[in-house]
Formats: structure tokens, sequence, C-alpha cells
């Protein structure tokens, strides 16, 4: 059975130290030409980072056929549909992916401020009267994101679609889709907020799994 997992790595301390080139070695062909479309080196390195976590999350998992297809709306999933979902996100410098036996969206955020048009434009009253904190916005942009990732909805699914309430257990309201089924978990890395949207509770039991293994022996190889 496939553990529900939170993979994270931070390119940080790879910014500056050339060290894409050992990472591109590492990842698939179709991973590597979508980082090499990339002009930035840190766009380049989040998505490598994006794609060697995938990796380590689909070995640990015991997928040995890594073939990736795009649904309707570009949310990736197994060619082999062998029952492994994950999802993947980065913010800042930190790279994200969950992986689990069921359907899954994440969405890592760094926490930001919301001007006032576009808070009243994807937060209804109630969702603003609840909180108006950086952090509480930015946790219920996450929280929404999530949701849009799970139904791999793309850009046809508009935040303010979405109502979400923070209490505990979070829950989210959208009339396009059926959301009972749906639980979330927050997680919280320095100013970064990551949210989990599955049908499993027990993502609350897990945790992050790091990856400073990969920076640090690909920094110390610049």
């Amino acid at each position: 059975m496939v553990k529900d997992r939170i993979y994270a790595m931070d390119i940080q301390p790879l910014l500056g130290t050339g060290a894409y080139r050992s990472l591109r070695e590492r990842l698939t062909p179709e991973r590597r030409q979508k980082a090499d479309n990339y002009i930035f080196e840190k766009d380049r390195l989040l998505s490598a980072a994006a794609g060697l976590l995938l990796d380590r999350a689909l070995n640990d998992a015991g997928v040995t056929d890594r073939r990736v297809s795009f649904g309707e709306n570009g949310k990736p999933h197994l060619a082999s549909r062998c029952g492994v979902h994950f999802n993947i996100s980065h913010t800042g410098t930190l790279a994200v992916c969950a992986v689990s036996d069921a359907r899954i969206g994440i969405d890592a955020e760094m926490i930001r401020s919301f001007e006032e048009d576009l808070a009243r434009h994807v937060f209804d009253e109630s969702e603003r009267e609840a909180g108006s904190s950086d952090a509480y916005l930015t946790t219920l942009w996450t929280v929404k994101e999530s949701v849009t990732k799970y139904f791999g909805t793309g850009l046809s699914l508009e935040p303010s679609e979405i109502t979400a309430d923070l209490s505990d257990p979070i829950s989210v309201r959208c009339g396009r889709f059926d959301t009972s089924p749906l639980c979330f978990t927050v997680l919280r890395r320095g100013s970064c907020v990551i949210t989990v949207c599955s049908e499993h509770g027990d993502f609350a039991e897990g945790k992050i799994t790091m990856h400073e293994e990969i920076t640090g022996a690909v920094a110390s190889r610049g």
C-alpha cells in the first residue's frame, strides 16, 4: 500500500553554485527538457528538484514504470494507471511532491499579502470575516488551489468558486463538485504554507521528508 507522504527539497543551497548541471544528469528526458526551457537558474533548479522528488517518491512506492501522461487540463498522472497518484508544487526556493493511493492535490505558497481588490475577488465575505492576517489568507489560498489541483481543473475552476472554512476540520464548498469526501492537511515550513487535498485524513499523521542529502551531495560536486 502506498504511504501518504509529502516530499520536499529546498534549492537555496544550490543557487549560484552551478549545480544544475549535476541535477540535470539525474532527470528523465521529459523533465530535463522541461527544466531546460526555463530561463532563470532558480526556475530550472525548482523544476529539477520537483523531478527528483517525484522519482524518489515513486521509487519508495515501488513504481517501476515512471512514464507520465497529462489529463485534459494538464494534470500529470502515471501513464500506467497503477494506483499511485502524485502532485507537485513549488514556491520560493521550496519544491514539494505528494504521493498517495488516491487522487491528490498539493499547493505551496510563501506567505504574502493580498491587496484589497484581489482579496475581495478570491475570498467571499465569510472568509474575509473569519481572518485577515497574511498567514490566514495565504492558507485559504493554498486550500483553494489544492482543490483545483485535486480535481485537475486547471484555470477552468476559479478560486472564487470555492469557499473554504479553516475550522478544524477544514471544509470546502464548490457548486461544481462534490467536496464532502475531501480532507486537508496544512503544514508550515518556515514562511511557506503547504496544503494537501486528499480523501485521506491520515495525511495529518505524515511528515515532510526533506532531502538535504540530495542538495548537499550535488552542492559539494558544484
